[in-house]
């Protein structure tokens, strides 16, 4: 989608969860396919920073336990510091 978006629409936030692509199930990131390979959210953050976007991330879950917000929160963290892999 973002590869289809003029580069003139700016993006102010992103609202970031996933899903296994059965629901819109809001799982925290981490626990759903980016647990096995985040070669996809690694694809989103390089776009992004092509786009040099600068607005928020909203991960709207309210997960047991609650340190797993915690977690893909600092596993977020760790890919947004990681160079670019394009």
């Amino acid at each position: 989608y973002l590869d289809r978006l003029s580069p003139q629409i700016p993006i102010a936030h992103i609202h970031a969860h996933e899903n296994r692509g059965e629901a819109d199930s809001h799982l925290s990131l981490f626990t759903g396919p980016s647990q096995q390979d985040a070669t996809g959210l690694k694809g989103l953050l390089d776009r992004l920073r092509q786009r040099e976007f600068s607005g928020s991330v909203i991960m709207e879950q309210w997960p047991d336990p609650p340190e797993t917000l915690v977690a893909a929160r600092n596993g977020l963290r760790t890919l947004i510091d990681a160079p670019i892999t394009r």
